[in-house]
């Protein structure tokens, strides 16, 4: 199984993609394990063997859901006019992906979190980096020959 849609759409199931859609409005989603399934997958290395993790701050923006619950204001370019600034209801995440390297926009997404208002960006995105180097060292992805923390140029080495 190489994504979550991919059980829905076996043979043996023929529930198409609709069924994850389904399943995960009346069922539950047990995050921890979820995050540590995610860090066990292979992963993109460069071509030293390292994992380059990013990480991202980006809002999914809702401009139509004035009464849903913790939203914020997001900050975004205004569409079509990339000089003017605007604050657009929505919903902050902050995502950490494992990159592929080469011509390529691929990435595989570890974990996200969604803002509360008022968060500090930057203890939250610290905390969750540590927590999945954590989660990739437990699940054996640290090779030999380099130390976990190891950093250079903002890339930690894993």
């Amino acid at each position: 199984m190489r994504t979550l849609v991919d059980p829905a759409l076996a043979p043996e199931h023929r529930r198409g993609h609709g069924a994850l859609y389904d399943g995960l409005n009346h069922g539950r989603i047990e995050f921890l394990r979820l995050r540590r399934a995610l860090a066990a997958l292979p992963l993109p290395r460069v071509a030293d063997g390292r994992i380059v993790l990013a990480a991202d701050a980006r809002p999914w923006l809702r401009p139509d859901a004035a009464t849903c619950p913790d939203r914020s204001f997001c900050h975004t370019y205004g569409r079509g006019d990339k000089t003017r600034h605007q604050m657009i209801p929505g919903w902050p995440y902050s995502i950490v992906a494992a990159l592929e390297t080469g011509r390529t926009t691929w990435t595989a997404l570890l974990d996200t979190i969604r803002l509360e208002p008022g968060t500090d960006l930057a203890a939250i995105t610290a905390l969750q980096v540590r927590e999945v180097v954590g989660r990739l060292i437990q699940a054996g992805q640290h090779r030999s020959g380099g130390r976990p923390g190891d950093c250079d140029r903002g890339r930690c080495r894993l």
